[in-house]
């Protein structure tokens, strides 16, 4: 991962002023490792649900930064719907924290470990 893109993202985020997006359903710490997905890569479940609050809705869409790229992220976001350029840049630069902690964690394991540094990569392109 370009350690410059990530501190562009991280200087972005932080010039950022206070959210003012209509507080929506979040699941509040919506990752990897609370997906899951089929064998062919289709969604099925989503866990862990004890954070749920109302929020801004760049807090779930880190899902989208850190878990897809290409056409996936782009199918997402057009059924999404709009998000503005600020919403963008607040669920863009949560998942590389989110990412670096989950690679970091010895007992996640090998596989969460190398998807998570996927991760990192994917949200910074």
């Amino acid at each position: 991962m370009a350690a410059g893109r990530r501190d562009e993202l991280y200087a972005q985020a932080t010039a950022l002023p206070p959210s003012v997006a209509e507080p929506v359903l979040a699941h509040g710490d919506l990752h990897l490792r609370h997906l899951f997905v089929s064998a062919d890569g289709a969604a099925t479940a989503v866990i862990d649900w004890d954070d749920t609050y109302r929020a801004d809705p760049a807090l779930d869409l880190m899902l989208v930064y850190g878990g897809f790229v290409g056409a996936a992220r782009t199918a997402f976001l057009e059924t999404y719907g709009p998000i503005s350029r600020e919403q963008e840049r607040r669920a863009r630069v949560l998942p590389v924290g989110v990412c670096a902690a989950l690679a970091a964690s010895v007992a996640n394991g090998a596989v969460l470990q190398r998807e998570a540094l996927r991760g990192l990569v994917r949200s910074v392109s």
